[in-house]
């Protein structure tokens, strides 16, 4: 719900906030991750019962980022993907999701299948999708380097969203 009414309240404010209401991306981590793919996902009908204008604002967001998201397959955050790669219910991709960009390490106990089966899903749909993912790098370590291999996304990361929405 919260997620939704940021993205909507975001485009509802643009003029007071200067930004443009037409590039507004989500970006979440592990479990923000998830709720982000959810809110990437889930924009055409509200969670919770609209309560002003604000809501009749899409809560679309144009461009997601998800860092090391986990828990987006059944099976759950730490748990092995069941064998078929199955999304949770709330979390599928359609041809209206927005264009994502992923960055998983292998050695994340969120388990690389689900931004794999994500990326493949935005594939099949012809959602456009940018995955960067490195052998090393375990789980949490943000937008900070560390000297492993995930320390370029956030420069990988500003580049596609530079070039997605048209910065």
């Amino acid at each position: 719900m919260d997620a939704q009414r940021a993205v909507s309240w975001m485009r509802a404010n643009a003029a007071t906030l200067q930004i443009d209401p037409a590039k507004i991306a989500q970006i979440g981590f592990s479990a923000g991750a998830n709720l982000t793919a959810r809110t990437a996902n889930n924009f055409k009908k509200r969670s919770y019962e609209p309560i002003d204008e604000i809501d009749a604002m899409s809560s679309r967001p144009d461009a997601t980022l998800l860092v090391y998201p986990g828990g987006l397959l059944k099976g759950g955050f730490r748990a092995r993907p069941t064998p078929d790669l199955a999304f949770c219910e709330d979390t599928f991709v359609v041809k209206d999701t927005p264009p994502v960009f992923i960055m998983q390490t292998e050695d994340d106990f969120c388990q690389v299948e689900n931004s794999l089966a994500y990326y493949l899903a935005c594939k099949k749909c012809g959602v456009p999708a940018a995955m960067l993912l490195g052998p090393k790098g375990g789980h949490g370590y943000g937008s900070r380097r560390t000297g492993r291999d995930n320390d370029t996304w956030p420069d990988v990361a500003a580049t596609w969203l530079k070039r997605t929405l048209g910065f």
